[in-house]
């Protein structure tokens, strides 16, 4: 499936590890353009220690917090019940996730896949060399991810040539300073 509007009427989740200014703003972008769905944001932690971001949407409605521990911290459980119990009770069916580094990550895109839900993963790539790694991370995310937004012309190669990505469902442009854009 292409990277399309969502082909059912439910609600739309973006997952971040830590939001920070630009993420807000394409969460804001996302709303204002989805006439037909409610969109909703979510980070994975309420702290890290990389960025030390405030977070410039914490108060917006449609905002959740998967865990007061730090990003890095484990609470893998706690995570994935705060996710599932978000997509469930807002009628959630396609989710633009973050990436698929961490285990909260797979767990999510698992559990998506067998209940149905819709994931467009923001997706850059571990280029690694590892014949059989990137063949068994291929097969992975053919099976749970429908589309693809990558971040530039090396991601988009490594999807399709290394991870066998039907280019009909990769997109390319995300990674920019421009938030408008």
């Amino acid at each position: 499936m292409p990277v399309n509007e969502p082909e059912s009427s439910g609600n739309i989740l973006l997952v971040w590890d830590r939001l920070g200014h630009y993420h807000a703003a394409r969460f804001l972008a996302l709303e204002k353009a989805s006439a037909n769905a409610k969109v909703f944001i979510a980070e994975l932690g309420a702290a890290d220690s990389l960025y030390q971001w405030k977070n410039p949407v914490s108060h917006h409605t449609r905002y959740s917090c998967l865990s007061t521990k730090k990003v890095e911290s484990g609470d893998l459980i706690n995570r994935f019940l705060s996710f599932r119990k978000l997509v469930i009770t807002n009628n959630i069916q396609t989710i633009g996730l973050s990436g698929y580094g961490r285990m909260e990550y797979l767990l999510f895109l698992l559990w998506c896949w067998l209940t149905g839900v819709h994931v467009i993963l923001f997706a850059e790539s571990w280029y690694g060399s590892n014949k059989w790694l990137n063949t068994m991370k291929g097969w992975f995310l053919r099976k749970t991810c429908q589309g693809f937004l990558v971040s530039g012309q090396r991601a988009e190669n490594h999807f399709h040539k290394t991870l066998k990505i039907d280019p009909a469902r990769i997109r390319k442009g995300y990674s920019v300073v421009d938030n408008v854009h």
